[in-house]
């Protein structure tokens, strides 16, 4: 089984994570600069605001502070420590005094507030709920992509199996090909499978890290054995979403039962796309379900900086989606995964399938 070596790309985008500092290092002279929200996006309309503390060595300074755009280094909109923009994106602050420079504050601006995150069922438990991803790389041009298809209908009939993973499936077009024009295919499918070095189909990988080595029901089945382990993941996943006419706004937690550096992403899913499907044993393989369509986790696709989370403790991200009408949006649910360094794998550690509109909380074992 080949394992994925991820690269990461440096990107402009920024996470909306609280309190996590990235350690940029003092301009000059001594001491702690530590740079805090009191949340981590606001609504862009010139009036909702983070109100910002910066404390040095502690102590809390109001006074010849200086605030500057991380990306720029050009001085940053702060008033009275509180910051406020009447433009959608993504903002990188950071604070100057006494020559000492702090880590970097990061905040989204939205067009639309954020729903809050749902009430957590168990604060002390940290026993959380594993299901291995499942990224399934295919298309209906693809003669053999079935086969795969049908082992994961298969497994999804187990019950031993059925609760064990998720799945998303990538769909690309094939020019040329028999069927070749998908119709579940999406704009990033490209970047997508380019991340990942695809290369043809079918490819089948789980949690980002081994692909399918071989096409029988046995070895996919030795593939959610490998990643699932015991159950127990390193971080639990809850979401709260909200639809806003075409925008998708979503509230992600994530809580750590293993303190770490993590990623969060989010790809949108639509079941029930009709395309005729090269090389299907019947017409049932004409309908395409779990289909990625909106991926939204960083240009590398291994998700959003949430820093360092702490055992027993959490990290919020904001996500906002723009939606395509010609989306079924009844047939769509929401896939998000989070992701740790592994050597220099980047892993999935944990992923969940939620309803959109509904919180769904974590799931403790």
């Amino acid at each position: 089984m080949k394992r994925f070596l991820l690269t990461m790309i440096a990107a402009v985008t920024m996470a909306a994570s609280c309190g996590n500092p990235d350690d940029n290092g003092p301009v000059s002279g001594g001491g702690t600069l530590t740079i805090e929200g009191d949340k981590v996006e606001l609504v862009a309309d010139g009036e909702d605001f983070v109100e910002i503390t910066v404390t040095y060595d502690g102590e809390v300074v109001t006074e010849e502070v200086d605030f500057y755009d991380a990306s720029t280094n050009v001085p940053a909109r702060v008033k009275a420590n509180r910051f406020t923009t009447k433009t959608v994106g993504q903002y990188s602050i950071y604070a100057i005094y006494n020559g000492v420079k702090s880590n970097v504050l990061k905040i989204t601006a939205l067009e639309h507030a954020v729903p809050p995150a749902p009430a957590d069922p168990a604060p002390e438990n940290v026993s959380f709920r594993k299901r291995v991803l499942f990224t399934q790389f295919t298309s209906t041009g693809c003669v053999y992509c079935p086969i795969v298809t049908g082992f994961l209908r298969e497994l999804a009939a187990d019950a031993e199996y059925k609760d064990k993973f998720v799945l998303g499936a990538s769909h690309a077009d094939m020019p040329g090909y028999q069927n070749g024009e998908d119709p579940a295919s999406y704009s990033e499918v490209n970047a997508f499978m380019s991340a990942f070095g695809i290369e043809g189909f079918p490819t089948l990988i789980a949690d980002f890290g081994d692909r399918l080595g071989s096409y029988s029901l046995a070895a996919v089945k030795a593939l959610v054995d490998e990643y699932y382990g015991d159950g127990s993941a390193a971080v639990g996943i809850s979401v709260n979403s909200e639809l806003h006419e075409n925008v998708l706004v979503m509230r992600a937690s994530v809580k750590a039962a293993k303190a770490g550096k993590y990623r969060i992403g989010a790809w949108l899913l639509e079941d029930g796309i009709y395309g005729k499907q090269t090389g299907a044993p019947d017409e049932s393989y004409y309908v395409h379900d779990h289909c990625i369509r909106k991926p939204d986790a960083e240009s590398h696709f291994m998700g959003y900086d949430l820093g360092m989370i702490g055992k027993g403790k959490s990290a919020d991200h904001a996500f906002a989606m723009k939606l395509d009408p010609k989306w079924n949006i009844d047939n769509c649910s929401l896939l998000l995964y989070v992701t740790s360094a592994s050597g220099s794998d980047q892993i999935a550690n944990n992923a969940v399938i939620v309803p959109i509109g509904k919180p769904v909380a974590y799931e403790y074992r």
